[in-house]
């Protein structure tokens, strides 16, 4: 019995870490503005300024650092779909897609979105420039002589 609450206890410890892990992924330690203070309410987070006035408002799970994809933008997360928000506390792309990333070598300038299982991009003034319809996108490997 011992040995099955030591396993099941272990279990769940890389469970935690594995989700842990997989968040930190998406959100790189938080950066802001200086003066800004970031606020709690009923376990959302938003931010406000030195003087007292509210900037974002707390309505996000989580908030990434700004510029870590585009330069002004941080990557936020509202109920598990993510978007953008800009340094005014204003939503630049709303929430709304599973995935945001990198496109690499796929395109610059774009960023990879998930929407409803599809995968498609947006641009950086947050305009989807191919809507998410496809089951995949890959680059094109070319086949070396």
């Amino acid at each position: 019995m011992k040995k099955l609450i030591t396993l099941c206890l272990f279990t769940f410890a890389l469970h935690s870490n594995a989700q842990l892990i997989e968040k930190q992924l998406h959100f790189k330690a938080l950066e802001t503005q200086p003066e800004w203070l970031q606020v709690e309410k009923e376990s959302y987070i938003g931010f406000i300024d030195a003087s007292g006035n509210e900037i974002v408002p707390p309505i996000y799970n989580e908030i990434g650092a700004f510029g870590e994809y585009i330069d002004g933008w941080a990557l936020v997360d509202k109920d598990g779909y993510l978007g953008f928000i800009d340094l005014s506390g204003n939503e630049t792309v709303k929430p709304q897609y599973e995935m945001i990333d990198h496109s690499g070598k796929l395109k610059e300038g774009w960023l990879l979105v998930n929407k409803d299982g599809y995968y498609g991009f947006i641009d950086e003034t947050g305009e989807e420039v191919v809507k998410p319809k496809y089951d995949t996108i890959e680059p094109l490997l070319q086949k070396l002589l």
